[in-house]
């Protein structure tokens, strides 16, 4: 099989020797061309195509029967590793920006009832005592919406005491 059909498969063996030899027959076997072995990493490159190679001795006491050799290219594992962490970024970012939708209308909804309130006491002190201040919140701003529609009752109330004496 060509190195193409072969990338992204998972090349296991079992071969006399380390892993290194067992790289290089099987390269041998394909008519792929490899360079050298870098050791610290164990990475491998076979044809232009690097290749993370782990492996295990295989023994019976001390007699060395073998080793068990794996590989994986090393662009799998890249690519596995980026879909790995856009999808953590993905499944990270979508609650962020849900709380912040979130946290916008509700900062909406509070400045909407704020600017209500101002201009129903700016109505009151301008005079304008006929329309109801109703807010209908279980909050501060519902306790002040009362308190604001009381206290116009009463100014309406004493207004209306005022006109009665003044006849």
């Amino acid at each position: 099989p060509s190195l193409e059909a072969l990338a992204g498969e998972i090349y296991t063996g079992v071969r006399q020797r380390a892993s290194g030899a067992m790289a290089r027959a099987f390269a041998e076997q394909h008519g792929i061309a490899m360079g050298p072995i870098d050791p610290p990493s164990r990475l491998i490159d076979l044809a232009g195509t690097r290749i993370e190679v782990a492996s295990h001795a295989v023994q019976r006491g001390d007699q060395v029967l073998g080793a068990v050799v794996i590989g994986i290219a090393d662009e799998v594992v890249v690519e596995r590793v980026r879909t790995l962490l856009f999808n953590t970024v993905a499944l990270s970012v979508l609650p962020v920006l849900l709380a912040i939708v979130i946290a916008i209308a509700l900062a909406r909804s509070q400045t909407r009832n704020v600017l209500y309130l101002t201009k129903a006491a700016e109505q009151m002190s301008r005079g304008d005592l006929e329309k109801s201040v109703l807010l209908t919140t279980n909050d501060e701003l519902g306790e002040l919406s009362r308190a604001l529609e009381r206290m116009r009752i009463s100014l309406q109330e004493s207004l209306e005491r005022l006109r009665r004496r003044r006849r």
